[in-house]
């Protein structure tokens, strides 16, 4: 899988993959877990045991949009 992905392509790709049954479960599973500890790491900032991450592209970060959701909003209201 490629880093370039979102983690959401990564799981579907992953899943995908178990489901024609390309990939054991075991390794399905030893992946996906990969994948939400990265997820965790990113999103949370909490350090998982045995966990690297990769470096990071230093543009990701410079993300000029910004979304804001009213509490009956359905949609994400998109502003720069």
């Amino acid at each position: 899988m490629s880093q370039s992905n979102s983690y959401s392509e990564m799981i579907r790709e992953l899943s995908r993959a178990y489901y024609n049954r390309s990939l054991a479960l075991q390794d399905y599973r030893e992946q996906r877990k990969q994948i939400l500890d990265a997820v965790d790491h990113e999103y949370n900032g909490i350090q998982i045991d045995g966990y690297e991450p990769q470096p990071k592209n230093p543009d990701s970060d410079n993300s000029m949009t910004t979304v804001f959701y009213g509490p009956t909003d359905t949609q994400p209201n998109f502003r720069k």
